[in-house]
């Protein structure tokens, strides 16, 4: 079985896939960028080629667990945009798969996985490359970061169903 984690972003989407035992079985990224000028169709079709990505690559590994880093609250910027993507995102994966997301807020899935909450992305980057993981940028290091937060906390709750706690 294999599980997902997404670093969901209008101009550069990470994805990671990871076996149960923490291989690495894909690391990608999508996106696109869009002038000012952008029609609302572009923005849609831009929104489907995210959406239509994380779809090819959770069929092509036939994911059922997939997290996703919730949205950063402070931001500014393309908070709208974000926002739609989050929901074409979810409800493509509902709709085809009966999936249901887990949201993980970063700091949380950082603190987890790397130790340490509040990083900065290039020394994201950085540590997860130390660990072994060949990450092109910090989408694709922060998607890691969310599959292995996932597929630590499965194994959290696989323990406690195997110790009668659940």
């Amino acid at each position: 079985m294999s599980l997902m984690g997404l670093d969901l972003s209008c101009t550069a989407t990470g994805i990671a896939v990871l076996a149960d035992d923490g291989a690495v079985l894909a690391l990608d990224r999508v996106g696109r960028k869009l002038t000012r000028a952008a029609t609302v169709r572009d923005k849609v079709e831009r929104l489907m080629h995210i959406a239509d990505r994380v779809l090819r690559v959770r069929d092509q590994f036939d994911v059922r667990t997939i997290a996703v880093e919730n949205y950063a609250f402070h931001a500014r910027g393309a908070q709208n945009d974000l926002a739609e993507l989050h929901g074409v995102v979810k409800m493509q994966l509902w709709l085809r798969n009966q999936i249901e997301v887990r949201l993980v807020h970063a700091s949380a899935a950082r603190k987890a996985v790397l130790g340490v909450g509040r990083i900065e992305k290039a020394d994201i980057v950085r540590v997860v490359r130390a660990r072994g993981v060949a990450v092109a940028d910090d989408n694709q290091a922060d998607a890691w970061v969310v599959a292995e937060w996932l597929r630590l906390e499965e194994d959290a709750h696989a323990g406690a169903r195997d110790n009668g706690k659940e």
